[in-house]
């Protein structure tokens, strides 16, 4: 960072963080067979669950708090053993992040995603799919105080099932939003999420209830949606910590669906 040559200290603003995680739970004796990163074979009998997920995370200029970029891979992979078979599942992403701050009280990022999600089941033809993505997400916030921010939140989806047997299922999803946050330091959080969500999708005969269009769709309806969300976490004492969170959706042609949860944890 302090050379005086341009690709020295461009380079000196580069950084990268990785990770690969490995669950493997196996019959098999060999000790080899246990701990072998690489995807294990269909035919293995000795399988009985197997995870893996690789995450690389390139930056540049992270430290500064005016201007910065990231590019991140995330590979998650994962079989398991049921009753009557196995399923697979991928989730592979690829996303690329800018981030700005504008006379320290507005800040802008927009986020670009692309990869798949699948499911390949022995057992449950239904629930097979390869559905590809690509997203787009803009965020613009703005903090009056150390303690307040208000985002302004926007994107937009493109979803669609190209697995070979599949109808090619598609839906575009259009999505606005305002969240607000406040936050006193080492006391309490309040987060809530207020999001309007349009869903242009064509199922082409695939059921409403199927786990494709549940995977396009994200768990909600074509056409009008609403979702909203209230987080607070509450530091009582030192080591007790309490959160409350209340999540609700709307479609235009369902009920209303409401979630709430509560939380004690102690750290001792």
């Amino acid at each position: 960072k302090s050379s005086s040559k341009y690709i020295l200290k461009t380079l000196g603003k580069l950084s990268n963080t990785s990770s690969i995680t490995l669950n493997n739970k196996t019959t098999d004796n060999n000790l080899w067979s246990r701990f072998n990163p690489s995807s294990p074979s269909a035919t293995d009998t000795n399988l009985l669950a197997y995870q893996r997920i690789v995450r690389s995370v390139l930056f540049y200029n992270r430290s500064s708090s005016l201007f910065g970029m990231d590019l991140a891979l995330t590979l998650n992979e994962s079989r398991q053993f049921l009753t009557q078979g196995f399923e697979n599942q991928s989730v592979n992403d690829l996303i690329y992040g800018l981030r700005a701050t504008f006379k320290r009280m507005y800040a802008w990022k927009i986020k670009l995603t692309t990869g798949f999600n699948s499911v390949n089941s022995d057992f449950n033809t239904n629930r097979n799919y390869y559905i590809q993505y690509k997203k787009f997400d803009n965020e613009l916030s703005i903090q009056p105080r150390t303690n307040t921010r208000l985002s302004l939140l926007s994107g937009v989806s493109y979803k669609v099932n190209t697995f070979n047997t599949g109808n090619g299922e598609n839906a575009l999803l259009y999505n606005v939003g305002v969240e607000i946050k406040i936050n006193k330091l080492s006391k309490r959080t309040f987060t809530s999420t207020f999001k309007y969500i349009r869903i242009n999708s064509k199922l082409n005969g695939t059921h409403e209830n199927s786990p494709i269009a549940y995977e396009i769709q994200e768990a909600l309806l074509k056409g009008n949606n609403i979702t909203w969300n209230i987080v607070w976490q509450e530091r009582l004492t030192n080591g007790l910590q309490i959160s409350f969170s209340y999540e609700g959706r709307k479609s235009e042609s369902a009920k209303t669906i409401h979630t709430g949860r509560m939380q004690l944890s102690a750290l001792f």
